[in-house]
């Protein structure tokens, strides 16, 4: 989460003393450090400190590991483990990482692609073991008739 900071001013003019002072108290409900700067004759400002609270865009690691099935450094193929012993860090792409780091972006779809390959070669096993085109065994297609239509016997 994100906090951010930002010094806003509202600026107020009246006709009269009265309308002003309604100006001030309504404009200055809520605000968090208002200042009252006065101008003139029926004018004014307030000055605050807006403080707003940003979401930070999740990643897709970032879900996984929400999900409850996120991976480590280690996990990925393109990890190489450090050969000098002295050393805990390597670097992949463009951060510093050890085994135990949270995986990239990069490992999650490269995951993912490997996924949908396997899906698609196993769904086309699937259509061909069936091999009955649809029929039940047993059912026998003797006493099926065929029927064609001409456009006079379809609805308009």
């Amino acid at each position: 989460m994100k906090i951010i900071r930002q010094k806003k001013t509202i600026f107020i003019e009246a006709e009269s003393s009265a309308e002003f002072d309604q100006l001030v108290n309504e404009s200055m409900k809520g605000l968090v450090d208002p200042q009252l700067q006065i101008y003139g004759l029926y004018k004014g400002a307030i000055t605050y400190m807006s403080i707003e609270y940003e979401e930070d865009e999740k990643t897709i690691a970032d879900l996984f590991e929400e999900a409850g099935c996120g991976a480590k450094c280690g996990d990925c193929p393109f990890y190489k483990k450090p050969t000098d012993g002295r050393k805990k860090w390597t670097v992949c792409g463009k951060r510093r990482v050890n085994e135990k780091s949270k995986a990239c972006d990069d490992y999650y779809l490269g995951r993912r692609g490997n996924v949908s390959a396997f899906r698609r070669e196993d769904e086309g096993t699937g259509l061909e073991r069936r091999g009955s085109g649809g029929m039940s065994e047993g059912v026998s297609t003797g006493g099926l008739q065929q029927e064609t239509r001409t456009d006079e016997s379809i609805p308009a």
